[in-house]
């Protein structure tokens, strides 16, 4: 069984929509797999340390931001990702094929502005695919979702809704809910 950890420091560089603002992080990952694959595979990551515009510098070294224990935008305190893959012969010419993963994010905030009304919940998705094949075909069911959660990577606030209308207002992106496929592949 290979097992592996490290620790990798995000550089401080600058945000695209402001200059003088950093962005900075840690992300201790940890992986666990049986073989190299097929088999199991895991790893975990969390992120802490963010800096945000418009904040007063407050750390130690009077240049950077102190802001342990609060959040930035598209951030979750916590990822883990759990995946699997198996594969069997059936005969000399014919394999079963399966694998599933399942991705776990902590709440997020989904806008730039951290507006509480806008936050993804936690959650946990599952995908799976099942497939038989050969090396010059293959046939899959896929199911990506399976959870059925309901997933918004992203959203705001809908322009001129506060300021005009005095009305709050926004949009999301949404990820596609339970999806069942079937696939085919021919290689030539």
């Amino acid at each position: 069984m290979a097992r592996s950890a490290s620790t990798s420091r995000t550089p401080a560089r600058p945000t695209s929509w402001a200059s003088n603002s950093t962005r900075a992080g840690r992300r201790p990952s940890t992986r666990c797999s049986r073989r190299q694959w097929p088999g199991p595979t895991s790893s975990t990551r969390t992120i802490s340390a963010q800096c945000a515009y418009g904040q007063t510098p407050d750390a130690p070294d009077g240049i950077n931001c102190n802001y342990k224990g609060k959040t930035n935008e598209f951030v979750a305190d916590w990822v883990a990702t759990l995946a699997y893959d198996y594969r069997r012969p059936i005969n000399s010419s014919l394999e079963f094929r399966f694998g599933f993963d399942v991705y776990y994010t902590t709440e997020t905030f989904v806008n730039p502005t951290l507006d509480e009304r806008q936050k993804q919940d936690a959650y946990a998705k599952l995908n799976a695919r099942v497939a038989i094949g050969s090396e010059n075909w293959e046939v899959a069911v896929l199911g990506r979702n399976l959870t059925d959660e309901e997933i918004y990577p992203y959203g705001n606030d809908t322009p001129l809704a506060a300021t005009t209308f005095r009305a709050w207002s926004a949009w999301r992106f949404m990820e596609p809910a339970q999806t069942v496929a079937l696939q085919a592949n021919v290689r030539f």
